[in-house]
């Protein structure tokens, strides 16, 4: 026979799911040499690629000029050395928090080889706390109990049939705790005390006493503790707290005005705080009622303007203590450096101007001068506090807008140096002795001080 009475035909094969896969063309091409001496064909050069982890078929069928045909078939392994593709598809489930002590079952990761998922293919999760503290299960095991809040992280490991290993990307879980303790009182804490305030009280008759409490954590089975109450005065000092019994907790009360009271519990995960209010003795701020303000109080001004401020021209009041009175004896000797630093216990007088910078004063015939040095909106401020150190509220504030300075405009004519060259020649004219009516009416002059100059001058040549 000759070359081309025979032909060839090659055809590749993998089995996969059961089924018969077939390669559908080769990577090159192949050629044929025939051996008339042994009277053999050699088929050389055909490639295919395989793309997959399997075992191949490879038949050779020869087919010559009469119909007879010969067949070979041989199988390639290809062994797998690419590691498993693991994601989890179904990822908001990491997207919501999870409430710390709540068991969490993590999503199943999805294993793929090659495209293909591989449902039974091994696999691991590890989990790692905000501590660090490590913890490995099995694909038994989908379950987890957080104990710690914060963050979590998830990691998948996946091992394929030849032992090829990969691990997943991190999947983040956020542990957060349910509720903070409840705090609560085993009697009421009344808003205004009903006690008069009495400066002669010994410490036992000044006493006030409020309630205990407990408190309860949903993330905790047990007891919370709740911390001995902290107790600050109006002035925002604290004062101390003793145990009395079953009287509750004691205080003494050292001004008048406002006390705030903080109970404070430390949960499991989260700490918890309740504060009430009680008003001792005085607790209104005083007040300024300013009668004449609008002709008192200037409200526009021109740089370079003072203004005084008049301590007789606001009236002050309290509801216990006389505002009025205790100002009245600080500043009965006069205004001074001395009875101003003793004021500011009781009254802070401020003035601002548009750079929020403050406005020196000086000390004139009693009262507070003020000068504005630039233009803008300035800020004059009243703060009032009694001997119980109320003030909330007591601060009363008034704008003053200040504008530039008007300058006057001339405006230059053509002639201004002729006017200027004439009133030169006027000067000599009369020190000459010479009638000047002449040159006056000539050049008119429309600036009034010129005006004026040149009437001078008539009732020195009338002379």
């Amino acid at each position: 026979d000759e070359d081309n009475a025979v032909r060839f035909d090659i055809k590749i094969s993998y089995v996969t799911n059961n089924e018969t896969v077939e390669v559908n063309s080769l990577e090159s091409g192949y050629s044929v040499e025939y051996d008339e001496a042994n009277d053999t064909y050699t088929l050389s050069g055909a490639s295919f690629r395989a793309n997959y982890a399997k075992t191949y078929t490879i038949t050779i069928s020869a087919t010559d000029s009469n119909g007879h045909v010969s067949v070979v078939s041989y199988a390639v392994r290809v062994n797998d050395t690419k590691p498993p593709v693991v994601i989890v598809p179904n990822r908001s489930k990491f997207s919501k928090d999870v409430e710390v002590g709540t068991k969490f079952t993590i999503p199943a990761p999805q294993i793929s080889e090659d495209g293909e998922v591989k449902d039974a293919t091994k696999w691991s999760w590890k989990i790692v706390d905000p501590n660090g503290a490590e913890y490995n299960f099995g694909s038994n095991i989908r379950t987890y109990i957080p104990r710690v809040l914060g963050t979590h992280v998830i990691t998948y490991t996946a091992q394929d049939a030849a032992t090829n290993e990969n691990t997943s990307s991190e999947y983040r879980l956020n542990i957060v705790a349910k509720d903070a303790p409840i705090i609560t009182l085993h009697g009421v804490i009344d808003e205004i005390d009903p006690t008069p305030w009495n400066y002669t009280a010994t410490e036992s008759q000044a006493k006030r006493y409020i309630p205990k409490a407990s408190a309860e954590d949903v993330n905790f089975d047990g007891a919370i503790i709740v911390d001995t109450p902290t107790v600050k005065n109006s002035k925002g000092e604290e004062v101390a707290v003793e145990d009395a019994g079953d009287k509750g907790w004691a205080f003494v009360p050292n001004v008048q005005g406002e006390y705030t009271i903080t109970y404070s519990a430390q949960g499991l995960f989260l700490n918890s705080t309740k504060q009430y209010t009680m008003v001792i003795g005085d607790g209104e701020a005083p007040t300024l009622d300013w009668e004449n303000k609008s002709e008192d109080l200037v409200t526009t001004a021109t740089v370079g303007d003072s203004w005084l401020f008049d301590f007789n021209k606001i009236e002050l009041s309290d509801n216990e203590d006389d505002i009025q009175k205790v100002v009245n004896d600080i500043l009965k000797d006069g205004v001074n450096s001395t009875s101003i630093t003793k004021l500011n216990d009781y009254m802070t007088i401020k003035m601002r101007n548009a750079d929020n910078s403050t406005v020196d004063y000086t000390i004139v015939d009693n009262c507070l001068k003020y000068t504005f040095d630039k233009s803008g909106n300035y800020t004059f401020t009243i703060t009032l506090k009694d001997t119980a150190g109320n003030n909330s509220g007591s601060t009363y504030s008034y704008t003053i807008t200040v504008n530039e300075e008007e300058k006057e405009e001339t405006t230059k004519k053509s002639n201004d140096s002729v006017v200027g060259t004439v009133l030169i020649v006027l000067s000599v004219v009369i020190l000459a002795g010479v009638v000047a009516y002449f040159v006056i009416t000539t050049k008119q002059v429309d600036n009034k001080s010129k005006n004026k100059k040149a009437k001078k001058e008539d009732k020195k040549e009338n002379k």
